[in-house]
């Protein structure tokens, strides 16, 4: 066999290296030749950007902007997730719903105040109901979120007016129902004939009462079910205003069915599985 002139084999070195050093040396590694024996080697610059001595300043400290990530840009840091607390979850449904704190006294100062602040229907329907919004001042309640959330529940597709017949407008003066958040005692006084027991709420003389207590924590029997105090708030709304829309109370159809929305499940749901809406 021949022997390769020392210009092709440095002719075929040079292709190598140019080969090698595509795609295979990064971070600034800088492709060199070693010709051992015919080996060709990739080393990397000792001065060169990524390498240990490339990283360090003048006092053998790494350089600014110096990184352990392989291709020598800033590695980016990673981001880590986990689950808000249930108190925080709390909070927030309790914010959604209007409510400001925990603790609910049972008497406030007796007055209502009407919620400032009017909404058209959002769809056509055969017959508008206009609704003011009122909160009893004392009370732990933020009143244009109170507000916005019964108005959210009442135009909800599953609500009332899902079969076109109605839908709900809010309005700051007179009204044909009105929706209040009131305290325990409040709410004896405005439902009274009706006995509430500072427990229940209750639809009466175009008011639909909501017991402040009952809006805060739900009711046991629809808890004990496997409802949540969203859903509760969700049915409370419901309820009271289907009175107002003239719709009476009724029985549960059968164990293990949803409770209809008339239904008394602030007290015995008789079997059926707590639901907060007309038509869920």
């Amino acid at each position: 066999m021949g022997v390769v002139p020392i210009l092709r084999r440095r002719a075929l070195t040079t292709v190598l290296a140019a080969i090698l050093g595509v795609g295979v040396l990064s971070g600034g590694t800088t492709p060199a030749l070693l010709e051992d024996g015919g080996a060709t080697t990739a080393v990397q610059r000792p001065d060169a950007p990524g390498s240990p001595a490339g990283d360090r300043g003048a006092d053998g400290e790494p350089a600014v902007g110096a990184t352990d990530h392989p291709t020598g840009r800033p590695a980016k840091a990673e981001v880590t997730w986990s689950p808000p607390s249930a108190e925080a979850v709390l909070r927030a449904q309790r914010a959604r719903a209007g409510l400001t704190a925990a603790q609910i006294p049972a008497s406030a100062s007796g007055q209502l105040v009407t919620v400032p602040g009017a909404a058209g229907p959002p769809r056509a329907a055969g017959r508008v109901v206009t609704v003011r919004v009122e909160v009893e001042a004392g009370l732990p309640a933020n009143g244009s979120a109170f507000a916005d959330h019964v108005m959210t529940i009442l135009n909800d597709p599953r609500g009332w007016g899902r079969d076109g017949s109605v839908v709900f407008a809010r309005t700051d003066g007179a009204a044909d129902v009105g929706v209040v958040l009131a305290s325990a005692t409040l709410t004896d006084a405005l439902c009274a004939p009706l006995r509430t027991l500072g427990r229940v709420s209750c639809a009466s003389d175009g008011l639909a009462v909501l017991n402040v207590e009952r809006w805060s924590a739900g009711a046991e029997p629809f808890l004990a079910a496997g409802g949540t105090v969203p859903a509760y708030r969700e049915y409370l709304v419901n309820h009271e205003v289907g009175h107002l829309l003239g719709h009476t109370h009724v029985t549960c159809p059968g164990p293990g069915q949803p409770a209809p929305v008339m239904l008394q499940q602030s007290l015995d749901l008789g079997g059926c599985q707590p639901a907060g809406w007309p038509f869920p």
